[in-house]
């Protein structure tokens, strides 16, 4: 393996190669390989502020939003989010621009013996290198996303100054728990002694968790009421919510109300953030999202009756085994569906296309497994200029779905 890192090809190759518990789903959770890691490293985790992003679903966007604000103040930033959409340079952005190829070549390079005496899994490099780049390129912040759970999650070595939980809803359920309380348990596995926490969370007995555990860590705790709108460049209600998180957060730090409406108008270039109900194209309606549970799925769901409710809405989704597939039917039965498209991703643990249409049409809802571009291409061939596609499922199905758009059209 040592002579084959060449170049940013190789070098992706050999991460990918490592254990890779996102595309797998399998895997011990532990933190003492992360900790041996970066104590190889020199701790490059513990040379600049940093803000810890927990929750369910809006992680990312809260994330990015938080960076955008404090870029937006004049400070440099690293953005540490998962899983990647089109490059694995896209999890560490310095001020929203990805980790440039030939430092990731060099760095994977030169730690190699590390990685090879230690073993650490896909993600643990990736998230150590992040932290490496962070601290090689003198960040002031990092804003730091929660892979999975939170108590035994990669990112769990973090003294952060300040922590945002954005929600508990039911996913991962194999390895967090089939409770609220069970998953805010998890979740709530990132607090630190005296670090503030800030929420949205609104069921109660998440919450009582999340207020325990944080009393237990003497951690002041902030349970956001009422809601101000801003003007974002992202759709939806859900985001008004996650910005008013991430202001939250911001305004602790000491950051006044014009720079955050800034950072928050300009979260898509100061964070590079993609894959939110992203138009595409209209006459007819084109939307990407990288929802992928049953919560975010509905999210997007009502998001298109409340502002397109013209024309007829088909839907292209491919989920991973793991999910609640068959919740997600059940909740497409209170929505007017035309047809699904269901679709299979190259992740090891993707649901098969065919067991997801039949999971639609045991509810009566017409479903027909294709590929990503052919159901596009069914779509676009029969669409009248009201009517809708929503592609969502998974980050991996959101991939795809980009890269043919991208082959189309280079300036989507």
């Amino acid at each position: 393996m040592k002579n084959e890192l060449t170049n940013y090809e190789s070098v992706c190759n050999y991460l990918f190669y490592r254990p890779n518990y996102e595309r797998t789903g399998r895997g011990a959770w532990k933190l003492d390989k992360m900790r041996r890691l970066l104590a190889a490293l020199d701790n490059p985790q513990l040379k600049y502020r940093i803000v810890h992003v927990g929750g369910t679903n809006g992680k990312g966007s809260t994330s990015s939003m938080i960076a955008s604000i404090l870029r937006a103040n004049g400070f440099e930033v690293g953005l540490h989010t998962s899983p990647h959409l089109l490059d694995f340079a896209e999890r560490f952005r310095l001020n929203g621009v990805p980790a440039p190829h030939d430092w990731i070549v060099a760095t994977v390079k030169r730690i190699q013996p590390i990685i090879e005496e230690i073993s650490p899994s896909f993600f643990e490099i990736s998230t150590a290198l992040a932290f490496l780049y962070f601290a090689e390129m003198k960040v002031d912040w990092a804003v730091i996303e929660v892979g999975l759970g939170g108590k035994l999650d990669a990112t769990n070595v973090l003294e952060p100054d300040v922590i945002a939980i954005t929600n508990i809803g039911f996913d991962h359920t194999d390895k967090l728990g089939n409770t609220r309380a069970e998953i805010a348990l998890e979740k709530a596995g990132i607090f630190r002694k005296h670090v503030p926490v800030f929420t949205t969370e609104e069921h109660q007995e998440a919450l009582e968790v999340l207020y325990e555990q944080a009393k237990l860590q003497k951690a002041p705790f902030y349970k956001l009421e009422g809601r101000v709108r801003y003007e974002l460049p992202l759709v939806g209600e859900h985001q008004q919510i996650n910005a008013n998180l991430a202001t939250a957060v911001c305004l602790y730090l000491g950051i006044s109300a014009k720079e955050i409406s800034a950072g928050l108008k300009q979260v898509r270039n100061f964070s590079g953030l993609r894959g939110r109900l992203d138009l595409i194209q209209t006459q007819p309606t084109i939307l990407i999202d990288v929802a992928h549970n049953a919560e975010g799925v509905e999210t997007a769901l009502r998001y298109l009756a409340q502002n397109h409710a013209e024309g007829d809405l088909s839907i292209m989704m491919g989920v991973m085994k793991d999910k609640d597939y068959k919740k997600v039917a059940q909740l497409l039965v209170d929505y007017t569906i035309k047809h699904v498209f269901s679709v299979q991703s190259d992740a090891p643990r993707a649901l098969p296309a065919t067991v997801l249409a039949e999971a639609m049409q045991e509810v009566g809802i017409c479903a027909t497994p294709v590929a990503v571009a052919e159901g596009i291409e069914i779509f676009l061939s029969s669409a009248q200029k009201d009517d809708k596609l929503l592609i969502c499922g998974s980050h991996y199905v959101a991939e795809m779905a980009f890269r043919h758009f991208f082959e189309q059209n280079e300036q989507i």
